[in-house]
């Protein structure tokens, strides 16, 4: 097998053939991407052709309905991610000097932090740059992570799930803060005229708890197993804190929600933590980056931006936090 010349094929390919080989992939199928690009599928089949006769080798499998990338193909998809990640932040570079505008930046953000940490954040970074473009996706941390691999988000922010940091050595890791919880009430509730609660004054209650396997929900099972106690029979499951909050503010429901969520300021009015001693485990709190990738000066800017809104956290915890 003849060895590949890097340096001819640098000459040889184009941006308009790795752009194409992408779209096949997103699209799972030659005649829907061919769509997508404005071509024909014959013309489209060339150009994939051309491309594996460069390489040498099949990118995708045919299949009865579409194709999908081989392992040649996951390979070079890999790198054309990186490729056009790497040009949109050249031209943000270039833009940002001229002083056009501020650059531009994708963030992925874990529901937990899309309520309060990123809100603030961003309400800082935008006033002041207020040219900058900004783009959230809420997802789950999997989803997530699989948008950052592929280039289409830059940085991720919100729970760590410590196992994590030594599964994926090709991405990098930093904790901005811990997260500790409160447990929420309305304000009219029965259990805010009490003092000196504990969690198993509080068992046979009605419960919102997050999901299963979610760091927020070992979190909380933590808690309750520090002071030898199961998770509350009566309760629901849901990640959405809007529902969460709109139910403990209309009902007889109680639940955990992130202490940076009451020390920002982002509590609605009718609703308040409990004076409840409960053990203080807490979660980490950061970015998710791939690893070795310069940071764009958007990026930087909201990096540096966002660490400052975590020490203002930090140091309103021990306030909001009851122990």
């Amino acid at each position: 097998m003849e060895i590949l010349n890097a340096e001819r094929f640098i000459r040889q390919l184009k941006l308009a053939e790795l752009r194409a080989i992408s779209e096949i992939a997103r699209k799972g199928s030659i005649l829907a991407a061919s769509a997508s690009l404005g071509t024909s599928q014959p013309a489209l089949t060339r150009i994939l052709s051309g491309v594996e006769s460069k390489f040498g080798v099949s990118l995708f499998e045919r299949l009865p309905r579409g194709v999908r990338p081989t392992l040649f193909g996951e390979v070079l998809l890999g790198r054309i991610a990186a490729i056009f990640s790497e040009l949109r932040n050249a031209v943000d570079d270039i833009e940002s000097i001229k002083g056009l505008y501020r650059g531009s930046i994708s963030v992925g953000a874990m529901p937990l932090a899309a309520a309060s940490l990123l809100p603030e954040s961003v309400n800082r970074l935008t006033t002041d740059n207020p040219g900058l473009r900004l783009e959230v996706i809420e997802g789950n941390p999997e989803s997530l992570l699989i948008e950052l691999r592929a280039r289409r988000i830059d940085i991720i922010v919100g729970r760590i799930p410590p196992q994590k940091r030594d599964r994926d050595p090709d991405l990098s890791w930093e904790v901005l803060y811990q997260e500790q919880m409160n447990i929420i009430t309305n304000n009219t509730h029965e259990l805010q005229k009490k003092i000196k609660l504990n969690l198993k004054d509080l068992l046979c209650e009605s419960w919102i708890l997050p999901p299963p396997k979610t760091a927020f929900y070992s979190q909380i099972i933590e808690m309750f197993e520090e002071v030898n106690l199961s998770i509350p029979e009566k309760h629901i499951r849901t990640l959405s804190l809007p529902f969460n909050l709109g139910l403990v503010l209309r009902s007889n429901f109680i639940s955990v929600v992130p202490s940076s969520l009451i020390a920002l300021g982002f509590l609605p009015l009718g609703i308040k933590p409990l004076s409840v001693s409960i053990p203080p485990t807490c979660g980490p709190v950061g970015f998710i980056r791939i690893a070795g990738v310069n940071e764009t000066p958007a990026i930087h800017e909201f990096m540096l931006c966002t660490r400052r809104v975590a020490e203002d956290i930090k140091s309103r915890q021990t306030i909001t936090s009851f122990k």
